[in-house]
């Protein structure tokens, strides 16, 4: 009987921790005025216009009584070599642009209106409430807020760009999420999207 018992709790446990995971809302999307550019893949291309957008993203409350500092990272890179060894179980203190104080410092409103195009670092994007936050809220599902990262600009090599006077062909930008704060890359917490532009 305890050996039923016993089979019956794993099954559960693991089933759970499945079903947890699959149920993360992991759709990002880039959005310019009444367009819409959908990402549900790991790895994605989007072709999008050569002017300002927001991303729309979801991510869980973050809480400093809790200690529960969910965010999304976001790295923006030129170059898709960057992105080559990226793999699910890989820990995230050894991907650069994600490893420990490589959070690129936000704009003295505490928003990120320009995207910082580099290898060295990431957007450290959060949510806890309408005074400390990074992003927009648009709603809330479940544990998941539904966010927007508006952006007007690109700083690249220390200059700073309109979007629509960048001429790079492309962006590569990796979005990282620890949905269970393990500090390990798990399945439908990174995605990368090559932005092509029009």
């Amino acid at each position: 009987m305890n050996m039923k018992i016993s089979i019956l709790l794993l099954f559960f446990v693991i089933s759970k921790m499945c079903f947890s995971q699959i149920n993360v809302p992991n759709t990002i999307t880039f959005i310019q005025g009444n367009n819409r550019y959908i990402s549900n893949n790991q790895n994605d291309i989007l072709i999008i216009e050569r002017k300002p957008f927001t991303i729309r993203y979801f991510v869980k409350r973050y809480d400093v009584k809790k200690e529960t500092f969910y965010a999304m990272h976001v790295a923006v890179l030129d170059n898709a070599q960057d992105t080559i060894g990226l793999y699910v179980g890989q820990k995230i203190n050894e991907i650069e642009f994600f490893m420990p104080g490589t959070g690129l410092a936000s704009s003295e409103n505490g928003y990120y209106e320009s995207i910082f195009i580099t290898n060295k670092g990431n957007h450290y994007l959060f949510y806890q409430d309408e005074n400390d936050n990074r992003s927009q809220l648009v709603s809330s599902l479940n544990n998941f807020l539904e966010l927007d990262w508006h952006i007007s600009s690109a700083i690249y090599q220390e200059q700073q760009y309109s979007i629509e006077m960048l001429k790079m062909q492309s962006l590569f930008f990796v979005f990282l999420k620890d949905n269970n704060l393990n500090e390990v890359v798990d399945t439908n917490e990174l995605k990368i999207i090559e932005v092509k532009f029009k």
